[in-house]
């Protein structure tokens, strides 16, 4: 009779709570215009907030590169992203302009190397090279051949340390 009585108890307490805590819910979502702000200015470009009645946000577009801002005169802007695993490719970016990955096929398992004059920003050669499976003497002729003031620009995909 006691463990009866406890989960009435314990149900009227359950059943009390939910209405208060959606009350609760509804309040903070319809006054705080402020949290709302923070949150949607945390959430990357591309977001579309135009139909308020839709409670699923539409996916952002993809991008090759992320938005990077202007450089001054004498310097350009790049993006280095390394893989993941074997199942996210690497991409290396470039005034806004992917010159390594999968979009371009140029990216591979093992190294991923651009090279740049530095001066310039302006592509010279890009190669990748399997560290498994692959030869290493391939990567140590390229970085041999590198010229003095030229900028080497690496990301890693699957394997790269096994050679």
């Amino acid at each position: 009779m006691a463990r009866k009585n406890f989960r009435n108890r314990l149900l009227l307490c359950v059943l009390s709570l939910v209405p208060v805590i959606v009350v609760v819910t509804v309040v903070l979502q319809r006054y705080s215009d402020s949290a709302t702000a923070d949150w949607r200015r945390s959430l990357p470009d591309g977001f579309d907030f135009s139909n308020r009645g839709n409670k699923r946000l539409s996916k952002p577009a993809a991008r090759l590169c992320p938005n990077g801002m202007a450089c001054p005169d004498n310097h350009f802007s790049f993006s280095i992203q390394s893989g993941a695993a074997n199942v996210v490719a690497p991409k290396i970016c470039l005034q806004n302009k992917m010159v390594l990955g999968t979009a371009v096929r140029n990216a591979g398992v093992g190294i991923n190397v651009v090279i740049l004059n530095g001066k310039t920003g302006e592509l010279i050669k890009t190669g990748n090279f399997d560290m498994y499976a692959g030869d290493v003497n391939p990567l140590i002729e390229l970085l041999k051949s590198i010229e003095t003031g030229s900028v080497v620009m690496m990301a890693s995909y699957d394997e790269p340390a096994s050679k």
